[in-house]
């Protein structure tokens, strides 16, 4: 009896945790995401004739969290100028399918770093923020899910700026009674 429990219990195949791709299956969990139609949201601005038009890039990055893990996503936009993209693990350490989700954008990429704690993301907004034309120096955006797709929603207003002379060094946006306006953000 002692041996057929042994030889029983050897043939129990162990299934793999979901979302880690399985050996010889190449398969990952990949999440939808787009940005909020109310408003748009992102890293590049593309004039139209109505209102700007905010898109993924490829190569964004986003942080997934998972409980107390995080993994780094990769963007893969639908289209050029797309708000929908597809979000790929950037390594073999993957989030599962299941659950819920939170995820961090902060643009540029490769600056997404924070914390989880309950339902609350912690990130730090840089306080010297260099502009380029027609993008964001920096964009933050954060999103909530129990399935695959998320919802990217702003945390920061766009502040746009027309200089017309070049003897302009630097331009100070504050706090009209000292108020935080980047930093550690909640």
């Amino acid at each position: 009896m002692l041996a057929a429990m042994f030889t029983a219990a050897s043939c129990v195949q162990e299934e793999a945790p979901v979302g880690v791709p399985q050996e010889g299956t190449g398969e990952a969990v990949v999440f939808s995401a787009t940005f909020s139609e109310k408003p748009d949201s992102k890293a590049t601005l593309t004039e139209g004739e109505e209102k700007s038009v905010v898109s993924w890039e490829a190569n964004d990055e986003v942080v997934i969290f998972e409980g107390t893990e995080s993994y780094t996503y990769v963007a893969t936009p639908e289209t050029e100028n797309a708000k929908n993209a597809t979000l790929a693990p950037k390594a073999e350490s993957v989030a599962s399918a299941e659950g819920e989700h939170y995820a961090l954008f902060l643009h540029p990429s490769g600056n997404a770093q924070g914390t989880l704690e309950g339902n609350v993301i912690t990130t730090t907004l840089p306080a010297v923020q260099i502009a380029e034309p027609n993008t964001f120096a920096t964009h933050l955006a954060v999103a909530k899910t129990t399935g695959t797709s998320f919802s990217f929603k702003n945390v920061c207003g766009l502040v746009r700026v027309e200089i017309k002379t070049s003897d302009v060094k630097s331009v100070v946006l504050e706090g009209l009674n000292g108020e935080n306006v980047a930093g550690d953000i909640k």
